[in-house]
């Protein structure tokens, strides 16, 4: 009878695992997919923008061999690629964000030292205009080569949560 007790509790506890991983998986592929969705539509990247801050496919994807098919298992594993590799250019692309801002700072200081030492007279007003159009300059560095990887990963990128495999992630997740 113990045994019997101990293959049920086993059973319902390799049950919930797969409730609680598809749950997590679907989270983590609709929070990617809107990322995806937001950077194409206006290829605008920020220090905010993250595709895939987390990869609980690579840990949990054993548990959905069964219920997906071979060409639903590429497509989950194709989309965690692509959205791995676009993570990476995006945290390079932030790495150099705090650069660019102490570079713009330096080239702004320079500019306001030689304009108080070479033009004293116009000091004020010509101060005053650079700085309003540098400020109003939200533009700090956006370095192309890692953008454009990004933008390339997600062009070719299928979306899952509308395919037959986010239907039975969602089945798995107990989700209608």
């Amino acid at each position: 009878m113990a045994g019997l007790v101990a293959v049920i509790v086993y059973y319902l506890h390799k049950r919930d695992e797969k409730i609680n991983a598809a749950r997590i998986l679907l989270s983590e592929i609709r929070n990617a997919e809107h990322e995806v969705l937001k950077i194409r539509n206006d290829g605008t990247i920020s220090e905010f923008s993250s595709i895939l801050p987390f990869n609980s496919w690579q840990k949990n994807n054993y548990l959905f061999v069964k219920i997906l098919d071979r060409d639903e298992l590429d497509l989950i594993n194709n989309f965690y690629i692509a959205a791995t590799f676009a993570e990476i250019e995006l945290k390079r692309i932030k790495s150099f964000l705090p650069l660019a801002m102490e570079e713009k700072s330096r080239a702004i200081q320079s500019k306001l030292v030689n304009l108080a030492l070479d033009e004293k007279e116009k000091y004020g007003a010509t101060k005053e205009d650079i700085l309003r159009i540098i400020h109003k300059e939200d533009y700090w560095f956006l370095p192309n080569a890692p953008k454009d990887r990004v933008l390339h990963y997600l062009s070719n990128m299928q979306l899952i949560t509308s395919t037959t495999a986010g239907g039975k992630l969602k089945s798995a997740a107990k989700i209608k």
